[in-house]
């Protein structure tokens, strides 16, 4: 004999509760938890107080700022005649929204548009570089021949552009190193306010919350100026030929990849 509507709801109600209780639980009847990605960040006064460390850390650097660059020039002044770059440097001014204005240190070396002779042993060396990997890494070094590729595509295009599009080549070793050090610094500003948003709100303690971001904008402002001194030299003793990979791949790009290094170093470490 059937059952009453209500008694067919109350079973209805009864088996979505069950359903409810069990897809949280594995096959082996151990409760699965959410995992942290997915939980939601409710509003409240400490949420709140988590923007003000970035903002602390904003204050600071602007104060700092000057210094830093001063810093930067110094250290260029430094090295430049040590790495046969000359000892020439100017500054390239810089403004945000004109409410800011500062000053960017930048060595003004040399850098040769490269000549027919280097564009064939480029054209050769890459295109050997990508077939050698292709043979020899493709079945337990995958991933590392994707990566050989993708250099290997950028460079390919530059030889194309300076075979034959030289003349239309516009960028000097003093922009291309004023434009990475801006955008670094950039970054540098946007680092304590990304953490607040990825970082803050996964249970770290106020002191390592305040050491996270020390440790990852102190690291930034350390390597930039070592990283497009590098630049400099490789452009001057190089060519121009290696400016599109390194401002592609080694420039603003590797900065962010070795942040998130840094970063998945900094949430692997136990709450408390």
């Amino acid at each position: 004999m059937p059952g009453s509507p209500n008694d067919t709801a109350q079973a209805a109600r009864e088996e979505e509760r069950d359903f409810e209780r069990l897809h949280s639980f594995s096959h082996a009847g151990t409760r699965i938890n959410q995992h942290r990605a997915l939980h939601r960040l409710p509003w409240t006064r400490r949420t709140a107080f988590r923007f003000v460390l970035p903002l602390g850390f904003t204050l600071l650097l602007l104060a700092g700022l000057e210094p830093l660059l001063h810093s930067w020039w110094v250290l260029f002044s430094w090295w430049q005649p040590r790495l046969g770059l000359g000892s020439e440097l100017r500054f390239l001014e810089r403004d945000w929204l004109g409410l800011l204005y500062y000053y960017i240190p930048t060595p003004i070396t040399p850098s040769d548009q490269p000549s027919d002779r280097v564009l064939g042993i480029a054209l050769a060396a890459t295109i050997s570089l990508m077939a050698a990997s292709h043979l020899l890494l493709r079945r337990r070094w995958l991933p590392v021949v994707y990566v050989l590729w993708a250099l290997g595509m950028f460079q390919l295009m530059a030889v194309g552009f300076f075979v034959w599009l030289p003349s239309l080549f516009p960028y000097t070793v003093a922009e291309h190193v004023g434009m990475g050090l801006d955008m670094g610094l950039t970054l540098v500003f946007l680092l304590p306010w990304l953490l607040a948003l990825i970082y803050y709100p996964f249970g770290f303690g106020l002191a390592r919350q305040i050491g996270t971001t020390a440790l990852m904008v102190g690291w930034l402002v350390l390597f930039l100026p070592h990283q497009y001194l590098v630049h400099a030299a490789v452009l001057h003793w190089g060519t121009a030929l290696w400016m599109p990979l390194l401002f592609i791949v080694f420039g603003v790009f590797l900065n962010v990849v070795l942040l998130i290094a840094i970063y998945s170093w900094a949430m692997s470490a136990p709450r408390r």
